[in-house]
């Protein structure tokens, strides 16, 4: 108390100062006094240890002052040199007020790893080897959790002290050490394998007193947040036994069938909700690896869950519904039916027609953001993971497609988001028609902020679903793709490559689709100006013109329809603008090209294409330049001209660019 008086009089009174020359002198002026006890190092009574640790605490607090133009006071080499010293000793007092502090002292000292394995390693052994279940060794191993450097002198002092403490500590003790040995989980060592399998040892024995300790809550608490931290590598996976998940399978079903250890924790009129869920979590991931006897036990464990009535508990004066509770119980019958739903052996048709109701609630009836957003994405995952299942859903279609047609009416990223991958799942599950779910993702990623990555993504797979679809709908599907690219940034050219290849081998070199593909592309033409969709229209007809060019030397039809985009490519050759000049260079010529080609095609007098090539050199590149007057130059006809564009101009997709020093030009 007297610590923190002093403290808040320290405080209050160098607030108080109008100038910030002034607050700075009663600061330093402060610290001064502060490090001349500290220096002084006398702790031979309880009024001087309480003189120390607020002495200490003035240091360490003084960068809390706002205008301090020194900063983190604490932070200049000598002062750190004098403060740890006697921070470590009052961690070596018996007081916890004494430790609290030294602990407080050395966060913000933040010492060297050559401090800690040369001075303070000795400390930190001593500490928990002689705390016992005491409260200290509690913030201890809460410390070193946070900031113990993982050095290999240090892992190897302190882990043994830690499975020492294990053995014969307290509750206080059993889930911070469980907590500090998960923390080390990233640090592979042969040496750490060894402790972690002496650990699991460890608990495997202490399960088997769940039923009459008192440190039941505390050992489950701390096994299964270690079980879960090893099962999250790759390297101490295997560490985690059958054995143990088995003994705690057995525990939870006599917990959860009534047998309820002593000193259970209620939160909310719940049991411990967070401990729930990372029980079922726990076993849920490793279920399809036990026996078919455990099987057996956890689908009695989560039918109980499932089947629990709603309990009546109230809050405030007027004995209101508790709404925290009504959230922890959606929760936990939203965990126990997705662990049902994901792990194939626990379905029974029992189950399975209890779970999904819950879930296409949180979805069909009005609700709040977050159960919207939860019934989205728990939707999405079933779709994606167990499509399946998608027999249990009857009504999702007719329910959710109107939710996912007004999502970007919304005000909530998260629920957007959440909507857009079910939108998705939907979609590649063929329950929701492809133009609804991209008109639906593409609003939402014009409304709301999305991280750019997450954009990227989505129209991605969008396009890549459409791709797929085009062999049944061509002309449709296309014109999607073009509004999803249309609102694409950077696409590689690899990317266009394979997209502009796919559509040609869907409709380019079909003489029945040809006709009213050209017209879909001149409605793209005039709707799209983004390079994007230049770009891919651009390589499809290179490759039509390139290998299909017979369609249109034979098929009237076919040459009408592309004769009809001559004024608009010849549009585009001459007025395209783009602030990177080498796209704009691609575009110019690449349509320049395409111009001369179409009226090559059926040309009886070269002088017309003599003149068009003069007119279109003007707008174009240097290099295409070059090309136009030597094809000019060299050709006597119009089939010349052809043969010379289509040979050294006019190329395949998989050559119509190359890379040059200066960055991507058309051939």
């Amino acid at each position: 108390m007297e610590n923190k008086m002093s403290y808040e009089r320290f405080t209050s009174q160098v607030r108080n100062l109008e100038s910030e020359d002034d607050r700075c002198v009663a600061v330093e002026r402060e610290v001064a006094q502060s490090m001349g006890i500290v220096r002084a190092g006398y702790l031979a009574s309880e009024k001087a240890c309480r003189r120390m640790r607020t002495a200490l605490l003035k240091i360490i607090l003084a960068d809390t002052i706002s205008d301090n133009i020194d900063g983190c006071l604490i932070n200049k080499p000598s002062r750190i040199q004098e403060v740890i010293p006697m921070a470590a000793s009052l961690l070596a007092r018996p007081c916890i007020q004494d430790k609290v502090v030294g602990i407080l002292a050395l966060d913000y000292a933040e010492p060297s790893v050559a401090i800690w394995e040369h001075f303070l390693l000795n400390s930190i052994c001593r500490e928990l080897g002689a705390s016992g279940s005491n409260d200290g060794a509690r913030i201890m191993l809460e410390y070193l959790t946070r900031s113990m450097p993982r050095t290999e002198p240090l892992v190897e002092a302190v882990v043994p002290e830690v499975l020492s403490l294990l053995k014969k500590g307290g509750p206080q003790t059993i889930v911070p050490c469980y907590a500090f040995l998960g923390s080390l989980a990233d640090y592979e060592s042969q040496f750490l394998k060894a402790s972690f399998t002496k650990a699991m040892n460890i608990i495997e024995g202490d399960m088997d007193l769940i039923e009459s300790s008192s440190l039941s809550w505390k050992l489950i608490h701390g096994s299964v947040s270690f079980a879960t931290r090893l099962l999250s590598t790759e390297y101490y996976s295997q560490l985690v036994t059958n054995t143990y998940l088995i003994k705690l399978l057995n525990v939870w079903d006599n917990i959860t069938g009534g047998c309820w250890p002593r000193s259970f924790d209620f939160y909310h009129g719940v049991l411990n909700p967070f401990l729930q869920l990372a029980v079922i979590k726990l076993l849920g991931s490793q279920i399809s690896n036990l026996s078919s006897e455990a099987i057996s036990t956890f689908q009695r464990i989560l039918w109980r869950y499932l089947r629990a009535p709603r309990m009546h508990v109230t809050e405030g004066p007027d004995d209101s519904l508790d709404e925290h509770y009504s959230n922890i119980r959606a929760g936990m019958l939203i965990e126990c039916s997705m662990t049902v739903i994901l792990n194939r052996c626990l379905h029974t048709p029992e189950l399975l027609q209890d779970v999904f109701p819950r879930i296409f609630h949180l979805v069909a009836s009005p609700g709040g953001k977050r159960s919207i957003m939860i019934g989205f994405n728990r939707l999405a995952d079933i779709l994606r993971i167990s499509p399946d299942l998608s027999v249990h859903l009857p009504k999702l279609r007719s329910t959710v497609t109107p939710l996912i047609s007004t999502l970007s009416n919304g005000n909530d990223c998260t629920v957007a988001l959440a909507g857009c991958r079910l939108a998705m799942a939907m979609m590649e599950a063929n329950m929701l028609n492809p133009q609804v779910a991209v008109l639906a993702i593409t609003q939402c990623i014009d409304m709301f902020s999305f991280e750019y990555e997450t954009k990227t993504e989505f129209l991605t797979k969008v396009i890549d679903f459409l791709r797929n679809q085009l062999a049944s709908n061509p002309e449709t599907t296309t014109m999607m793709i073009f509004f999803v690219v249309n609102k694409m940034g950077f696409l590689s050219l690899g990317w266009m490559k394979d997209t502009a290849n796919t559509c040609y081998k869907e409709y380019g070199c079909d003489s029945a689709k040809v006709s009213n593909i050209l017209a879909l592309f001149g409605r793209a033409l005039h709707q799209y100006r983004s390079y994007n969709v230049l770009m891919l229209i651009l390589l499809v007809i290179s490759e039509m013109l390139h290998s299909s060019l017979d369609i249109f030397l034979t098929s009237t039809a076919a040459y009408i329809s592309l004769d009809n985009l001559r004024g608009t490519f010849q549009q585009i050759a001459i007025t395209y603008t783009d602030t990177h000049t080498g796209r704009q260079a691609i575009v110019r010529d690449g349509y320049a090209t395409l111009c001369l080609v179409i009226f090559a095609l059926n040309s009886a007098s070269i002088e017309p294409i003599e003149n068009l090539a003069q007119s279109l050199g003007l707008h174009t590149s240097s290099a295409q330049q070059t090309v136009l007057k030597k094809l000019i130059t060299e050709s006597r006809t119009a089939e010349d001209v052809l043969s010379a564009l289509r040979s050294d101009a006019l190329l395949s997709v998989d050559k119509v660019f190359t890379l040059e020093p200066n960055g991507w030009s058309i051939n």
